[in-house]
C-alpha cells in the first residue's frame, strides 16, 4: 500500500477500551487504503471492530497506535474543531443510529451541517436530495415523527447534500426494503463516481448484507479488530460463504 493519492489510508491501527474489569482490544494493526472512485465494503461478525474503525477514521474516535490519513490529513494533527469542520465538508458520515435532530424537519436536518459549515443551500437543492432517497413528501415532517427506515434516508440525504469527497456509511440499509436498498446503493456509487476525468469519491460502508458488499469494488473481512482477507467478487453467493467463515457461523 504505497498510492500517495489514497484518500483514506491507516497504518496499523490499533483501539483498546478500559473499564473496571480490564482491557479489550478492538482494532488490532488494521492498515487499509481507499482511492478516489472505489466503493469498499466492511463485513465481519458483530464485536468485530467494523463501527470503531469507521469512526477512527472519521476521527470521533482517537486511536491508541498507529496513522490515519483522510485526503492528505493527518489526524493525529488535527485538533477537535477542525476535524469537526472535514466532516462538515468533505467527509460524510451516515451513522448507524442517524443522529438526526429531532425536534427539526427533515429540510432542516439536511441543511444543519452546511450552515454549520456557513455553506449556502436552497429549498430546492434540499427537496432534489430528498427525493433521490424518496422522502420529498416528509421535508416538512419533524424527523421524531419518521420511522426508523425514514429517518435512515433523510441521514443520507444529509450527506449527498454535502457532496463530500469521503463518504463513510455505517450499515446505510439496514432498516430499508429491497427496492430502496437499490436506489441507496445507487447513490452511493455515484458519490465515487464512475468518470474519470470528473471529480471521484470514495465510499466505505460497513455491512452485514452480502447482497450490499456485492456491488462494492472491494470487501475486506474484520475479524477479532484485524483484516483477515479481501474479496474482489459480484457473487453474492462467494460473499456470504466468506462472510460465515470469517463469522463461524
Amino acid at each position: 500500500m504505497n498510492n500517495v493519492n489514497a484518500s483514506i489510508r491507516c497504518r496499523d491501527i490499533s483501539k483498546v477500551f478500559r473499564d473496571g474489569h480490564g482491557t479489550v482490544r478492538i482494532l488490532n494493526g488494521v492498515s487499509l487504503e481507499i482511492h478516489a472512485g472505489e466503493m469498499v465494503a466492511i463485513m465481519g461478525r458483530s464485536g468485530a471492530g467494523k463501527s470503531t474503525l469507521l469512526s477512527c477514521l472519521a476521527g470521533l474516535e482517537n486511536v491508541d497506535s498507529g496513522t490515519i490519513e483522510l485526503l492528505g490529513n493527518d489526524m493525529r494533527g488535527l485538533s477537535l474543531s477542525k476535524r469537526a469542520k472535514l466532516r462538515r465538508t468533505d467527509v460524510g458520515f451516515v451513522f448507524q443510529q442517524y443522529q438526526l435532530v429531532p425536534y427539526l424537519t427533515a429540510s432542516q436536518n439536511v441543511a444543519l451541517p452546511l450552515q454549520l459549515g456557513h455553506r449556502h443551500i436552497t429549498k430546492s437543492q434540499i427537496r432534489e436530495v430528498l427525493a433521490a432517497v424518496g422522502m420529498d413528501q416528509y421535508a416538512n415532517e419533524r424527523t421524531s415523527n419518521l420511522s426508523g427506515g425514514e429517518q435512515q434516508r433523510v441521514a443520507l440525504a444529509r450527506v449527498l447534500a454535502q457532496q463530500p469527497r469521503i463518504v463513510l456509511a455505517d450499515e446505510p440499509t439496514g432498516a430499508l426494503d429491497t427496492a430502496m436498498v437499490a436506489t441507496v446503493m445507487r447513490l452511493l456509487r455515484a458519490c465515487a463516481g464512475t468518470d474519470p476525468n470528473a471529480s471521484r469519491g470514495s465510499v466505505l460502508i460497513v455491512t452485514h448484507d452480502p447482497l450490499v458488499a456485492a456491488q462494492c469494488d472491494r470487501i475486506l473481512m474484520l475479524q477479532d479488530g484485524r483484516i483477515v482477507r479481501e474479496l474482489q467478487t459480484q457473487d453474492v453467493a462467494v460473499v456470504a460463504g466468506a462472510l460465515t467463515t470469517v463469522v463461524g457461523a
